[in-house]
């Protein structure tokens, strides 16, 4: 439904008016009549217009006069007024200017309903056509495209007319400059000699009115860009004007074409430069996308914030989650890991010296509309996993649909994997994501072998579904038991830390049953992904395979690697590094015991003794009062929040307390989550329970205490 814009107003008219070369001039001077407000073409018609309207104007070339046009228009029902044609070299958009239009020629309504106008200048027409009678009554009733046309005839150097709007200038964009400077883009206009005028202001400028109100802040030939060098603190708004084929300016306006929609702000501290134009839609594959506006030359790097809640103040920017670090030259970021939900978001400037800009403006840099991310309609699904020996290596490929493909866990099995019991039973070789299609498994002792290819959150899939051939390998993979399987082989490599003995005690699984016993053991700061990698660490030990453990009491504390390999690695071609086989899954934090530790858990000792005899008092205080003050531990002590609550029972506090250590950051971590599982399991709560022993980093740390427990939590739950 097009609506239809009536302008009504009052004008003075002239006593006499001439024919030819004159505004619209009448000798009338009656009272004007009350019309009933008209709101939309909806509800207009013939009979709905005003008397003596009109209607359906239409302009068209007239074919063999290359400078001539034909102007006709209907009659509303009975009519008996006398017309004005008008013709003007602008868009006749009120009053004043369909008085200003040139009288083309005066029509009774007795003849026909159109004119020729002739001899016409290359240019751009616009044309009106009035009752006389109305004109004289002091009122103009304007009707777009039923009694004044929006689209020109346009005759052009050549003198060949043509219907259409004049080419305007489109994609007007603001951004921050050199810090405070305001650069304005347009694309011009595909022709030379064009004149361009920028407006500003601290409002849009999204009328005739306001542009011609506006400050004018440069004129400029052939140009589709400008800085805006005189700036002050503020927020601005632009506007860019061309001039027409007449020479006249066209104050026709565009959102984001022609006339700027949102403010960009301006800083005059140079430290204090923030994001403009925020903005969070759904992408085609349903993340979330944020981007903005570039701060040109600026050194540093945009933060990214998200929150179920609006970032509006300092503490909703402290309890949102930051979720990236992008580079200066990044303007748009796509959350693939928010889930479903409804989110905000915030992007912060940090400048180069790592002060981040926490200033925080609506629509600027935060959002203030949410955005909302579905449950995911595309999910992975693994299509094909095959296997194949290799020697003692197992090749495993696969292929996939879907967009998430990350987070996935490639499991081994001696045994058919049917269902997520088998899952939990078997062995986790890897967690990578699926676009790799390729997997090679090293240093498998003589068996069979199935594998099953999962999302990591498998468990609590509700929907997962193991298919022989799909995501489940259905034939195993043979190792055979030939002459080089009779060669030593380790795997199940694994470190665990003994806090109370301060080493690290290492333990493997070797196979086979001759060729060379002697392996290296060493210590490394980062995982090795050669053999040259070897030469920068340290070679702690050479031990018989055989032996199957060590015990490492590193000098220094620090996060340390552990790699197994023979003595010869270097002249070895097979030695390959493969997380958990020879090579620690997971780094282990190393903390010698201090004497602070030992002199806060004697005090705490002290303490406990002194309470149970009555030596002590102390003031009531409430629960969580107590909980604080009761214990004080460094960050990595899991055993002092055992002692002080585990073993105490209470399952309740040991979960708080063991769940601040849990994060992945804590060396502690691994020791951490296994305990707060069996505190789920002394609270009879399995299935709780279950997912802190199936966790890869409890399973890396702890295999044979996960093992127990995962087994323990599936046959409680299942009432066994």
């Amino acid at each position: 439904m097009i609506k239809i814009t009536k302008i009504i107003f009052s004008v003075t008219v002239l006593a006499a008016f001439s024919a030819i070369n004159a505004g619209f001039l009448v000798d009338e001077n009656p009272e004007p009549r009350k019309i009933k407000p008209v709101e939309s073409q909806a509800v207009i018609n013939s009979v709905g217009f005003p008397a003596d309207t009109a209607l359906n104007i239409t302009v068209t070339p007239v074919p063999g006069s290359p400078n001539s046009a034909r102007i006709s228009w209907d009659l509303s029902r009975g009519s008996s007024d006398t017309f004005i044609v008008g013709r003007s070299s602008s868009v006749i958009s009120d009053t004043s200017d369909a008085l200003n239009a040139l009288s083309v020629r005066i029509i009774s309504s007795s003849d026909k309903n159109f004119i020729i106008d002739k001899n016409l200048a290359p240019g751009q027409y616009y044309y009106v056509v009035l009752s006389k009678k109305l004109s004289a009554a002091k009122k103009i009733e304007l009707f777009p495209n039923e009694n004044y046309t929006t689209n020109p005839l346009i005759i052009d150097d050549g003198k060949n007319p043509r219907m259409g709007t004049l080419p305007k200038i489109s994609k007007i964009s603001a951004s921050i400059v050199e810090g405070k400077n305001v650069l304005l883009t347009w694309s011009p206009l595909n022709f030379g000699g064009v004149k361009y005028t920028v407006y500003r202001s601290n409002e849009p400028l999204n009328t005739p009115e306001k542009v011609r109100s506006a400050e004018k802040i440069a004129e400029l030939n052939d140009r589709d860009r400008f800085i805006d060098r005189n700036t002050v603190s503020g927020t601005y708004f632009y506007a860019v004007t061309t001039d027409d084929y007449s020479g006249n300016e066209d104050f026709s306006l565009l959102p984001d074409e022609s006339f700027t929609v949102r403010g960009i702000k301006v800083f005059n501290n140079d430290d204090s430069v923030v994001v403009s134009s925020i903005k969070a839609v759904l992408d085609e594959k349903g993340y979330a996308k944020i981007s903005w506006l570039n701060i040109q030359n600026f050194d540093g790097s945009y933060e990214i914030y998200r929150s179920i809640h609006p970032v509006i103040s300092a503490d909703k920017l402290d309890s949102a989650e930051h979720i990236a670090s992008l580079p200066s030259y990044e303007t748009a970021f796509s959350d693939k890991r928010s889930g479903p939900g409804t989110f905000y978001y915030a992007v912060l400037s940090r400048n180069k010296s790592g002060s981040l800009n926490r200033e925080l403006y609506a629509e600027y840099n935060y959002t203030v509309e949410p955005v909302s991310v579905p449950v995911a309609e595309d999910p992975v699904k693994v299509l094909l996993i095959k296997s194949e020996a290799k020697g003692t290596d197992v090749n495993i490929i696969w292929k996939y649909t879907g967009t998430d493909y990350k987070d996935h866990l490639l499991f081994r099995s001696d045994v058919p994997i049917k269902n997520k019991s088998d899952l939990l039973q078997a062995s986790l070789v890897d967690a990578f994501d699926l676009r790799r299609n390729y997997y090679k498994d090293f240093n498998l002792p003589t068996g069979s072998y199935y594998y099953a290819l999962v999302s990591e959150n498998y468990y609590s899939d509700k929907n997962l579904v193991l298919e022989n051939g799909v995501n489940v390998t259905s034939i195993p993979v043979e190792i055979k038991n030939d002459s080089a399987d009779l060669n030593y082989s380790v795997h199940s490599f694994s470190a665990i830390r003994n806090d109370s003995a301060s080493e690290i005690r290492l333990t493997w699984s070797i196979s086979g049953s001759e060729g060379l016993n002697n392996y290296s053991i060493f210590r490394l700061t980062s995982f090795p992904k050669t053999k040259e990698d070897l030469s920068s660490a340290e070679l702690i030990v050479t031990v018989d395979i055989k032996s199957e453990t060590y015990s490492d009491k590193p000098e220094f504390q620090g996060r340390y690697y552990y790699a197994i390999v023979p003595a010869d690695y270097l002249k070895n071609e097979s030695v390959r590094f493969q997380k958990g086989v020879n090579v620690t899954s997971v780094p282990v934090m190393f903390m010698k015991q201090n004497s602070f530790q030992k002199d806060e858990e004697i005090v705490i000792e002290e303490i406990e003794k002194k309470k149970e005899t009555g030596n002590i008092k102390t003031p009531e205080k409430r629960k969580d009062d107590r909980d604080r003050e009761e214990i004080k531990y460094s960050s990595d002590s899991v055993d002092l929040i055992l002692k002080n609550y585990f073993y105490k029972k209470r399952y309740n506090e040991a979960i708080k307390h063991l769940s601040a250590l849990s994060s992945s950051k804590n060396p502690e971590s691994a020791k951490a989550l296994f305990y707060i599982g069996r505190c789920y399991v002394e609270k009879k709560e399995y299935y709780k329970a279950l997912k802190y022993f199936i966790n890869k980093s409890v399973k890396a740390s702890m295999p044979k205490q996960a093992a127990f427990w995962q087994d323990y939590c599936i046959k409680k739950a299942k009432g066994k």
